[in-house]
């Protein structure tokens, strides 16, 4: 395979190049939107944020927040929890997941689905491939005992390895531009065998999305010292995967540039927003804090308020003068120190 050029990496329609970020920082628009469902789970991951309290946000409120951000141009909705997407169901309209995907879909917009795959069949998998919608399905280790230690459910591995296969199966992994991907979250159980799932990832046409554990804000999360990988070894693991894309795949990227996640990086603080399932707009799906209330505020107004201008804008690293937006990860830094805007403590970047 011949080596290409800079940044070449495969990778979903949440992640953008440094001048589409410059630029819709610069408008005052959006890229991307992520969007928490009120639903539960199935699973109880032990990283996970399971103590969430569900909201009760209805498919109409929903509708009408993609509708007032896509005219703030984006082009991608992400639909990342709270719990298991495929459990949604609206209360009063019985509207489910997939009534939400066609709504983005006729709006033009490239929906990616977060899922822990349990629920995923052949059938499931078929339906969602007729339509414009990416799938990031959860598979922390290739080893049973492992991934149903991190998932906190016995079995689950054998589920996930069904959905996952289920997915392949109907095309996902088959088309010219990946539309499936694989969400691990790097950790001191599953850290050794990480470049092996990366490999794994590379030869069935899957984007890897391999991110640093973010502890919950809660500090005293009872999991946060058995799971946290030090930042020197989170270093070396994101430039060794970085060697093995460039020597046996031909792709090339910036292993610092792309923390938290490696390959393909993270700006959604500045591309894009979360909301949760009270309704409650969030800088990114990570940090609890609520900024603005969408029953009171439309997203447009929020956007040119100060305090969002300088979350969008914030960049703590220059790389000596280049506008390589090198800023960390803004939730990891938060619940960690309470501070959006301090420097990322785990980020080997200083």
């Amino acid at each position: 395979m011949s080596k290409k050029a800079f940044g070449n990496n495969p990778r979903l329609s949440r992640f953008f190049s440094r001048k589409e970020i410059s630029e819709v920082i610069k408008k005052n628009k959006l890229l991307s939107l992520s969007l928490k469902l009120p639903v539960g789970c199935n699973l109880n991951c032990r990283y996970c944020y399971s103590d969430i309290e569900r909201g009760d946000i209805s498919y109409d409120e929903i509708t009408d927040i993609i509708s007032q951000a896509f005219n703030l141009g984006i082009g991608s909705l992400s639909i990342i929890g709270e719990g298991e997407p495929f459990m949604y169901k609206d209360k009063v309209s019985d509207k489910d997941i997939f009534d939400l995907i066609k709504y983005a879909n006729r709006k033009g917009l490239n929906v990616i689905v977060f899922t822990n795959n349990t629920l995923i069949d052949d059938e499931t998998a078929r339906l969602l491939f007729g339509l414009d919608v990416a799938v990031v399905c959860k598979l922390n280790s290739l080893k049973a005992e492992t991934q149903d230690f991190l998932s906190g459910v016995k079995g689950s591995f054998k589920k996930i390895r069904k959905g996952l296969l289920s997915l392949e199966k109907a095309g996902f992994s088959k088309t010219e531009k990946p539309r499936l991907s694989l969400h691990t979250v790097i950790c001191r159980q599953n850290y050794s065998e990480i470049p092996k799932m990366w490999v794994y990832c590379r030869r069935r046409n899957i984007i890897p999305y391999f991110q640093v554990f973010v502890p919950p804000a809660n500090r005293n999360h009872i999991n946060n010292d058995k799971l946290v990988v030090e930042s020197k070894k989170v270093k070396e693991l994101f430039y060794l995967l970085a060697a093995i894309d460039w020597e046996r795949f031909g792709y090339r990227w910036d292993p610092d540039y792309t923390y938290p996640i490696a390959g393909l990086g993270c700006s959604v603080v500045k591309t894009g927003c979360c909301v949760d399932s009270n309704a409650k707009l969030q800088s990114c799906g990570y940090v609890g804090e609520e900024i603005a209330d969408l029953r009171k505020f439309s997203l447009q107004e929020v956007l040119s308020w100060e305090k969002m201008k300088k979350i969008r804008s914030f960049r703590y690293h220059s790389c000596n003068g280049r506008d390589c937006h090198f800023y960390g990860c803004r939730a990891l830094t938060f619940n960690l120190t309470d501070d959006r805007f301090a420097p990322d403590p785990f980020f080997w970047k200083k």
